[in-house]
């Protein structure tokens, strides 16, 4: 069995994306450089070719509407997404919980109470 060249490999991925997201190869390469070839939930730089790792580009999509949201890191698509996708409010509540300003117990690498506990500790 011979082995697929190079040139072959790329012209069946792009094959791929244009077949299941309706994407020519140029506006894909659009989508990367608009997100200024970063994950646009954990904004790092993605990953192109090669073995696959968590930084590895996925062409993410609403798999309602199939239509393409943008690029993302292989872990934001694989585990951020699929967990709030289904559920916003959650999304947002993380947001939240990780902006706020209360916090409770006491300050790492102290003895004391955070200020934002003084009121709270009755």
């Amino acid at each position: 069995m011979a082995k697929n060249t190079k040139a072959e490999i790329n012209r069946k991925r792009w094959g791929d994306i244009l077949k299941k997201y309706g994407l020519t190869k140029e506006q894909w390469w659009a989508i990367y450089e608009e997100q200024d070839k970063k994950c646009f939930i954990c904004r790092r730089r993605l990953k192109i070719g090669g073995k696959s790792t968590r930084l590895s580009v996925h062409t993410d999509h609403c798999h309602t509407t199939g239509k393409v949201r943008g690029l993302l890191c292989r872990r934001c698509n694989m585990d951020i997404v699929p967990r709030f996708e289904k559920n916003l409010e959650a999304a947002l509540n993380l947001h939240i919980y990780l902006t706020r300003e209360k916090h409770y117990g006491l300050t790492p690498g102290t003895r004391r109470l955070d200020d934002n506990n003084n009121s709270n500790t009755k």
